[in-house]
């Protein structure tokens, strides 16, 4: 009991007696970092490292240590989250399924639920969450279970019973063959000359794939055509 006669609530952080779930914090502005740390720790948490993005991740190795995170906990901000979680499941896949991946949009769409949950993550909540419910997420993640927050789930099904028939004609179906690996390409972080070198095309034609493939899904810049195309299911992760 604690000294005001109530009982005490076990910590949420703890999978076993021994040791504290041991997190890994990624993405995010550095005060959103700071806090999320703080929160985590405040909850019970081990945060092994805070990084910025996925190439810290994948140069700091603290996946592969001899006491390695349980859990990746990704801030998922909204400039790139295709991309993000693209390179973050190749990161994961070299640790046999070691590490549970837990997403925190920031702006979640339906596009951005599927991306996650293809990526492989094992819970995913928006920023608007209550601080019990993420710990009860990271919690299931790193015993093997799933979590969905009810507001994604409510998303999930909602598209699951609309059904193809409400989803309007997208302008992707007027790309090229061409325009389509293009449009992949720039989802998955390539610059446009990263995308002429894979392709062996010039830089210029490159260009002018990119700027027609802009024109016909109506955005103005990359951040704007990701986000297309994960709300419209374009990209596969």
């Amino acid at each position: 009991m604690t000294p005001d006669n109530r009982p005490e609530s076990p910590s949420p952080a703890r999978l076993d007696d021994d040791s504290r779930t041991r997190v890994c914090v990624l993405g995010g502005q550095r005060l959103c970092r700071a806090a999320m740390v703080a929160q985590l720790e405040r909850l019970g948490f081990e945060v092994n490292h805070s990084l910025l993005d996925e190439a810290e991740l994948d140069r700091c190795g603290c996946l592969d240590s001899p006491s390695p995170c349980r859990v990746l906990l990704l801030i998922a901000s909204a400039q790139r989250p295709f991309a993000t979680l693209h390179r973050v499941r190749e990161i994961l896949a070299r640790t046999a399924g070691n590490v549970a991946l837990v997403v925190l949009a920031e702006h979640a769409t339906r596009g951005h639920l599927l991306a996650a949950i293809r990526a492989g993550a094992k819970a995913v909540l928006d920023f608007d969450c209550e601080p019990d419910e993420l710990a009860v997420a990271i919690c299931r993640a790193a015993s093997g279970q799933t979590h969905l927050a009810g507001d994604a789930a409510e998303m999930l099904l909602n598209g699951v019973a609309a059904g193809p028939q409400s989803i309007p004609v997208d302008p992707v179906a007027n790309l090229s063959d061409r325009e389509r690996e293009v449009l992949h390409l720039l989802c998955k972080g390539l610059t446009t000359k990263e995308v002429a070198r894979h392709l062996h095309l010039s830089v210029k034609t490159a260009e002018n794939h990119r700027y027609a493939i802009y024109r016909k899904c109506k955005v103005d810049n990359l951040a704007e055509l990701i986000r297309h195309a994960i709300r419209q299911g374009l990209v596969p992760v």
